[in-house]
This record gives structure tokens, C-alpha cells and sequence, in this order.
């Protein structure tokens, strides 16, 4: 069905500071609409009859297990540049890998438990390592956020690294300098010491050979050794602890999971909240009173990761 751009019910601004008025999917508490852009003044409309996994606009979830991503309802309702919005797509896969890797530990797990298939430590050990690449990923985009708001608003002082590492290496007066606001810069002080502790396990694994060897299938989860890698990283760092080891020095691997996982999704508000707080006054939303919901079944994992983490000794218990 065709309709005038004019007729989205969501568009209500019609911005002329180089914003753009992106179409998402839409749950009107009822109804399903995607939009696709026939021309200048055609859009086609299509109603689903489900959504089944995705990101979407709505004033209230459409499901109870669907879940608000503060940052992109930000970056949505204020700032939905061409620049930005191309990175939209981008960390949300990033969120929805990380909680994959929550939920194939306890696919993994129940394979492992049901045959004689002894490959589960290089299994696991990959799975883990890929957590960290994962987990830097995700804060290299959110530095080029912050780039693209900086160049497109014509804020930038000298050349921002793309890079979250080098930019969080600098001292505070040295970010300002980049043209970023007092908020942000502390932003970036506030997430060094862990972002560089798993940096350290990273760079070990990608940069120099080594690997997270000596994985265990205990009796209620995988295991990391204390005396692997990972193991005197996070003893280093403080962290090892809330791996919830037992007696054998074995800490759980699926809480160490659960700890990138935590991690990056409180950064994400943190750095929404800092985004916040660099302005006295906000350009006016898109769609007012709206947000951005993500829906699949994965985030199911996201309202339970501090009961993971209290436990994370737990499969079999699901």
C-alpha cells in the first residue's frame, strides 16, 4: 500500500539541522508497519503479521520480553544522522552477539553432557575469545559515535583516533581537546581500568599467540583454570572472584561471559548519560514519547545476567 511520507504516524519533526527522518519498523499497540521509501513522495507500507526479531519503534513494548535500548532511543529520537544511523544496525548486532554467546553456553553445555564428543575445550576457549573481540568491537563504535556527532556538528578541535583504546589513554584535558564535552571525556576516564584489564586478555590472545587453554566441563558449567591467561588477568584485576571459583582454582566461564556482557551494556548507558548531560538544551525528538524496543528472545538473558552472575554454576538448572 502507498502513502505520503506525511501519513508515518510516528513523524511528528521535520528537522532542517541535517537530521534525517529514518523509517524502523513500528508497533502502533495493535499493528506491525514497516516503510520503505518508494520515491520523493511514495512510501510502500507493509503490516506483518508478527515481528519476530529486530529492533522497532513504539510507545510501549509489544511484548513483556522485549526490552528498551536507551542509547538507541537516543541516538533515534536526537540525533539520527545519516553517519549515525548507518552505525544503528551495527551495535545492535553487537548487544544481540553478546547475549548469543549467553545462550549457546547452555546449547554447548547440553551437547557435551548427552555424548562423547571430547572437543568442548577448544570449543568453549573460542567462544571466549571471540567474547573479547566482540566486547571491543562495540566500544570502538561507540567512540565513532562520538566522532561522527563531533564532525557533523562541526565540533571537532583536532583529529579524534578511531580507536577507543587511544582515546581512552589520553588524560582528560587531552580528550577536551579533541572537542569533546567534560561529560563524555569523564565518560572515557571512568571506563579505562576495566576496559584496558580485558584489553590485556584480548591483545594476549589476537596479538600474540597465546590462547585460553585448560577448560573444564564441570559438573554445572564450563570452567576457566586461575592459572590460565584469563585466569591471572582477572585475579590481577581484581575480578576473579566474581567468577565464583571452586575449590579446584576453576572459575566459570559463563560468568565471565555474563561480566562482558554486564559490562557493555552498562556502558552503553553510561555513555547515553554522558551524551545527555553534554547539553543544556537537546534538539526535539523525532517521535515523541516513542522508543526503541529490541525484540528477540535473546534479551531474556539480559534481565537475568545479575541472577547469572550470583550464580552462574547453573546448567541443567534453566
Amino acid at each position: 500500500m502507498f502513502i505520503k511520507s506525511e501519513e508515518i504516524p510516528y513523524l511528528k519533526e521535520h528537522p532542517n539541522d541535517g537530521r534525517i527522518r529514518p523509517f524502523i519498523p513500528y508497533f502502533d499497540g495493535r499493528e506491525w508497519h514497516t516503510y520503505h521509501l518508494q520515491n520523493d513522495k511514495k512510501v510502500v507500507e507493509i503490516k506483518p503479521v508478527n515481528y519476530i526479531s529486530g529492533h522497532y519503534l513504539a510507545v510501549a513494548p509489544a511484548s513483556a520480553s522485549d526490552r528498551e535500548v536507551p542509547l538507541l532511543t537516543f541516538l533515534f529520537q536526537r540525533f539520527p544522522t545519516k553517519e549515525i544511523f548507518e552505525a544503528f544496525h551495527v551495535l545492535r548486532a553487537d548487544l544481540e552477539n553478546a547475549l548469543a554467546m549467553l545462550h549457546k553456553q547452555f546449547i554447548l553445555f547440553q551437547h557435551f553432557e548427552s555424548s562423547e564428543d571430547g572437543t568442548y575445550a577448544r570449543v568453549v576457549s573460542t567462544e571466549l575469545e571471540y567474547a573479547l573481540f566482540n566486547h571491543r568491537a562495540a566500544y570502538d563504535l561507540l567512540n565513532r559515535l562520538a566522532i561522527a556527532f563531533l564532525n557533523r556538528h562541526r565540533l571537532a578541535k583536532n583529529t579524534m583516533p578511531d580507536s577507543f583504546r587511544k582515546v581512552v589513554e589520553k588524560t582528560l584535558e587531552e580528550r577536551l581537546r579533541y572537542g569533546l564535552s567534560t561529560p563524555l571525556s569523564e565518560f572515557y576516564e571512568a571506563k579505562k581500568e576495566r576496559f584496558m584489564l580485558f584489553r590485556s586478555v584480548r591483545d594476549a590472545i589476537g596479538h600474540h599467540g597465546d590462547s585460553i587453554e585448560l577448560v573444564f566441563k564441570m559438573p554445572n558449567g564450563f570452567g576457566i583454570s586461575e592459572h590460565t591467561l584469563v585466569g591471572r588477568k582477572l585475579k590481577e584485576g581484581g575480578i576473579w572472584e566474581r567468577m565464583k571459583p571452586i575449590p579446584q582454582d576453576v572459575g566459570s566461564s559463563f560468568a565471565f561471559l555474563c561480566l562482558l556482557t554486564d559490562d557493555l551494556f552498562t556502558c552503553l548507558n553510561d555513555f547515553t548519560a554522558a551524551f545527555i548531560n553534554s547539553f543544556s538544551r537537546l534538539p526535539p525528538e523525532t517521535a515523541p514519547n516513542h522508543k526503541v524496543y529490541a525484540r528477540t528472545r535473546l534479551f531474556e538473558h539480559h534481565a537475568k545476567l545479575q541472577e547469572y552472575l550470583a550464580d552462574p554454576w547453573r546448567m541443567g538448572k534453566r
